[in-house]
């Protein structure tokens, strides 16, 4: 307990002043001189989001008849409030020269006026509650083209619940 001695001469006054730091959540009392009161300490509000899945992907053919993979990662709020979530998908390619840096998926699979969405990449995630974020990847010819040297590719995930990502995966394999 914090403690201090003050002593007055007649008439004089001071502030005296404590600063307490509670390690449970819980109610304290609080005496000084016989005067007593009492405040309640409690738990900080906490997001806690973490990934609960590995990244996983599938086929998606729009009516125009694109092919894209789907690429989606499982986050879950483990914490007491409500709080936004970003997650951001990027891949890169592998070719005999060497891995690319990080880059945007940058598709946009319109077909006629109907935008077909399948990017999710920011919520509002409750407690408890789990939310699927996903970017899709449109097949393009060059991903099969032994000309184009694309050997292998990598997909990341990056957000408020840190980084994960894939295995490196042929593109033939998706």
């Amino acid at each position: 307990m914090a403690e201090q001695s003050v002593t007055l001469q007649p008439g004089e006054s001071k502030v005296v002043s404590f600063e307490a730091t509670p390690q449970e959540a819980r109610a304290y009392q609080v005496s000084v001189n016989g005067l007593t009161g009492s405040f309640v300490a409690r738990e900080v509000p906490e997001v806690k989001l973490v990934y609960v899945s590995d990244i996983r992907h599938h086929r998606e053919r729009t009516p125009c008849g694109a092919t894209y993979t789907i690429f989606e990662v499982d986050v879950q709020n483990q914490g007491n409030v409500s709080g936004p979530c970003s997650c951001i998908a990027r891949r890169r390619v592998l070719t005999r020269d060497g891995w690319s840096g990080w880059m945007n998926f940058n598709y946009d699979p319109y077909c006629g006026s109907e935008a077909l969405v399948w990017k999710i990449d920011h919520a509002v995630i409750k407690p408890g509650e789990t939310v699927t974020f996903s970017e899709g990847l449109e097949k393009w010819p060059y991903l099969y083209e032994p000309s184009w040297d694309i050997l292998r590719l990598e997909v990341r995930f990056k957000g408020d619940a840190g980084e994960i990502l894939t295995g490196s995966m042929r593109p033939r394999d998706l």
